[in-house]
């Protein structure tokens, strides 16, 4: 619980789940939006793929689909996975078609495809 962007946020993951995040080479990131709580606009939710198989390790409720409330989630993310772990294996990132967050990644990860 805290603030994205400058608006309220909530993540919700285990630490089990963001060490295994952190040791994938491929996550996916989508919202939905129809069953988002009526407070929050999205639930954005990150998998991470290994061996044919897509595994949810976060779930975020979100204010917006702004950058600056994409940043502050990945950033809060790739903190607390070094924090875990001190590595992260993430080489990819499949998103489908949010320009706010193919722009986060571009400015603030850019080794990441």
């Amino acid at each position: 619980d805290g603030l994205l962007g400058g608006k309220r946020g909530l993540i919700f993951s285990s630490e089990h789940d963001i060490e295994y995040l952190a040791y994938r080479k491929w996550w996916y990131g989508d919202g939905t939006f129809y069953t988002s709580p009526s407070i929050f606009y999205q639930i954005y939710s990150i998998h991470a793929f290994d061996e044919g198989l897509s595994t949810p390790c976060i779930f975020a409720l979100l204010a917006d689909k702004l950058e600056s409330t994409y940043h502050g989630l990945f950033s809060i993310l790739m903190n607390k996975i070094k924090e875990k772990s001190n590595i992260i294996q993430l080489q990819c990132i499949t998103i489908d078609y949010e320009l706010a967050v193919k722009n986060v990644f571009d400015k603030h990860y850019p080794h990441i495809k």
